[in-house]
């Protein structure tokens, strides 16, 4: 282990020592919000073209947004893009410099003539990367800094990335019983894969929920699963084709997170029909998603539900501020995640005070 390592193992456990506590306290449901501060270094997610390089960036991360005031913990994640299951599936995978890369379908169109083969995970290439990953940060940081498993993309989602996207949403309608076995194909791998991870990881490192759950840490609860494809799908189809297989991953890893992208507040409602669904990540209204979700429906969905909320906020306090109040409900369990542009410390404190104004 490098100087440089040391000293930034030191510095985690210092601040392990006080935010793991509150992380631990909110986890157990006798804390009602935490305040966290998103990310402002993401190289893990760009420069990421070899196995080298990923920890580079994963180092330069943590070392970044551990200086945050925030009720997080930074973690390390070996990240090889988004389509690490359609690769190992056949979809051709596209490398380019500082930037994530890209997976191209297999198929242009979904017949029933598509029939997954099963996959060795010990072979597939980037599933190798990824536990070449894990080995690498394990070795070098001494075990002694926390590692997730890499973002879990969900079945439907993998399979928008092997088989042309518009195809896969048409099939949902003249070809439902064919592609629900595909899912179900796609959804053996991803759980098998994780099991492989978690075991290579061990339970002393392993992080939980993982990816951009920010309640995440070394002996946490639950399962980070990112299914961005509800925006683009009614409540019904998402309810058949969708959620199904992410509780399915929860019923298998104890529960878990729900990240989507965009605006799908429409959908928030059928989560409470799912056992296994503990928590979900949103973007509210101002400027944290293109096409964020109003306050007052993701307030109506999941109040009392014991689901929680991570929502993220733009940088525009006065505007956040609002976005909070129309969000707030006394039994809406609540992490709300603020950029930090500037005045890290002073933002922090600020919404502290307005969440415990709110929930006092």
């Amino acid at each position: 282990m490098t100087k440089e390592i040391q000293i930034l193992v030191e510095k985690f456990e210092h601040f392990r020592e006080s935010r793991q506590p509150v992380i631990e306290s909110f986890n157990r449901g006798e804390r009602p919000f935490l305040v966290v501060a998103s990310p402002i270094s993401y190289d893990a997610f760009f420069k990421c073209n070899s196995v080298e390089e990923s920890f580079e960036s994963n180092i330069r991360d943590f070392s970044i947004n551990i200086e945050q005031p925030s009720d997080s913990l930074p973690f390390l994640e070996p990240w090889f893009g988004v389509g690490a299951y359609a690769e190992a599936f056949g979809a051709e995978y596209v490398w380019s410099p500082d930037t994530a890369p890209q997976s191209h379908p297999r198929w242009k169109s979904y017949d029933e003539h598509i029939l997954l083969s099963e996959v060795d995970p010990y072979n597939a290439r980037i599933l190798k990367m990824i536990l070449k990953g894990i080995r690498v940060l394990k070795e070098r940081t001494g075990e002694r800094l926390p590692i997730a498993v890499t973002d879990t993309q969900s079945a439907h989602d993998t399979a928008t990335l092997l088989i042309d996207t518009c195809s896969v949403l048409e099939a949902c309608y003249t070809n439902p019983d064919h592609l629900k076995s595909t899912l179900e194909r796609i959804n053996r791998l991803i759980i098998d894969f994780t099991r492989i991870q978690m075991e290579e990881i061990g339970p002393e490192l392993l992080v939980r929920p993982g990816h951009i759950m920010s309640n995440s840490l070394a002996g946490g609860p639950w399962i980070s699963v990112s299914d961005d494809n509800l925006i683009m799908n009614s409540a019904d189809v998402n309810r058949e084709f969708l959620l199904p297989y992410t509780d399915e991953i929860g019923r298998q890893f104890g529960g878990v997170a729900v990240h989507s992208c965009g605006n799908w507040a429409h959908t928030m409602p059928v989560l409470r029909e799912f056992e296994h669904i503990r928590m979900i990540d949103c973007a509210l209204e101002g400027e944290s998603d293109p096409s964020p979700n109003k306050p007052e429906k993701v307030r109506d969905a999941l109040t009392g539900t014991g689901i929680i909320v991570q929502a993220r906020v733009g940088e525009d306090m006065e505007q956040a501020d609002e976005v909070i109040r129309r969000l707030f409900s006394p039994g809406l369990r609540l992490i709300l995640k603020i950029p930090t542009p500037d005045r890290p410390r002073e933002r922090y404190d600020h919404y502290v005070r307005l969440l415990e104004s709110l929930y006092s």
